[in-house]
């Protein structure tokens, strides 16, 4: 679908229902900001979590009486999954910030997603 019939589909649509498309858009464009808010928050509270996980899992790790015990490799473990999580929590950040950016375009991808 090449841009000129897109745009010709969305002014056939906007003569048709124009104040209710304003409305459902404007919607649109609301829960966008307010879901994509949400998920930067939550994001960001499980990235400090993670890094206070980590600096205790160090504690836990150092406070060991045997460095050779199974203490490091359990730290280790719990170490790399608190990385893992945090980098996945950052990458969410991420996608929740790209759409806060500009919601009118996200919520125009949403809605012209829900149509097709």
């Amino acid at each position: 679908m090449n841009p000129d019939d897109v745009a010709k589909i969305l002014d056939e649509l906007g003569n048709r229902l124009s104040q209710p498309a304003q409305h459902v858009f404007q919607l649109s464009v609301n829960y966008v900001i307010s879901s994509n808010t949400f998920y930067a928050v939550l994001c960001v509270g499980w990235i400090v979590s993670s890094v206070l996980a980590g600096i205790a899992l160090v504690v836990w790790v150092r406070r060991g009486e045997s460095p050779y015990g199974d203490r490091p490799f359990v730290g280790g473990l719990l170490g790399g999954a608190l990385i893992g999580t945090a980098l996945v929590a950052m990458v969410f950040l991420m996608i929740s910030v790209v759409a806060l950016m500009n919601p009118e375009y996200t919520a125009l991808q949403n809605l012209l997603g829900a149509i097709k």
